[in-house]
């Protein structure tokens, strides 16, 4: 991100399955710091085909302040592109 100094992440998790909570808060802990810190500033999920997945995802990324992070859920890929261009 910082090299092309991106703003805009497209995560397609349809297949993600339920994280473990250690996973989970290595995630919060260092990946999202971090890719706030490159510059994200909209952030599209498309939701896994599991919904208690899906509320894991929802429930990790309710915590980040709506100034900092953008954050749009869809059910497609195409959906999640469309947001992102807009």
């Amino acid at each position: 991100m910082k090299d092309h100094r991106g703003s805009r992440w497209l995560a397609d998790c349809r297949r993600q399955k339920v994280l473990s909570p250690a996973d989970q808060d290595r995630a919060d802990r260092e990946w999202l710091p971090r890719a706030l810190a490159a510059g994200l500033k909209n952030f599209a999920v498309v939701l896994p085909d599991s919904g208690l997945a899906g509320m894991n995802i929802k429930d990790r990324l309710a915590g980040v302040p709506k100034a900092k992070l953008e954050i749009g859920y869809f059910a497609t890929v195409e959906q999640a592109q469309e947001w992102l261009a807009r």
